[in-house]
């Protein structure tokens, strides 16, 4: 009997190696930054500044789910498909880079839920305050009443009365309605 030659687990801790170097040149920073929900400056923000900080949270949400989609409610990670269609490159790239992605889809995440909180926290002060409504895509609903649906849908899902999933969609459907 000859001994196993020593190449194929050489080969492959070089695969390894190769795809964890590529994949970790390859992992670029977020471009997203993660908004506060509240500032100190808040109080003092006219309704016009408060205008301004809902459009640049919501240009922030719009650019996050145009790269990544809903990336709050959807899996982000397909490595059991990658290993169904290609078991030996989809099983290493899914341990090699899992970690990556991992790591950058949690700040996508982030910086999401964050836009998003932003976004309810200066409608609620634009509605306390007397502000007139501002432009809403769904022209049946001006701000008021999206503040009233959110804070009900939050109350339905606190009753555990919505699936995650009906959460999220009627979330995002309301505040793709804010502009």
């Amino acid at each position: 009997m000859t001994p196993a030659h020593p190449w194929p687990c050489f080969t492959t801790a070089l695969l390894v190696a190769l795809a964890a170097t590529v994949i970790g040149c390859a992992q670029q920073p977020s471009q997203f930054p993660i908004l506060e929900v509240e500032t100190a400056h808040d109080a003092s923000l006219a309704c016009d500044g408060l205008e301004d900080q809902l459009l640049r949270a919501n240009a922030l949400r719009d650019a996050i789910m145009r790269e990544h989609g809903d990336v709050l409610a959807a899996n982000v990670f397909s490595d059991a498909t990658n290993v169904a269609f290609d078991p030996v490159f989809g099983t290493v790239e899914a341990v090699v880079s899992a970690p990556f992605r991992q790591k950058r889809y949690d700040h996508y995440r982030e910086a999401a839920a964050a836009a998003e909180s932003r976004i309810v926290h200066v409608l609620e002060l634009r509605v306390t305050r007397p502000c007139r409504s501002g432009p809403t895509t769904d022209p049946a609903l001006d701000e008021r009443q999206i503040h009233e649906a959110l804070r009900d849908l939050d109350a339905r899902a606190a009753a555990k009365t919505l699936s995650t999933r009906e959460y999220r969609q009627q979330r995002r459907a309301l505040l793709d309605s804010v502009r």
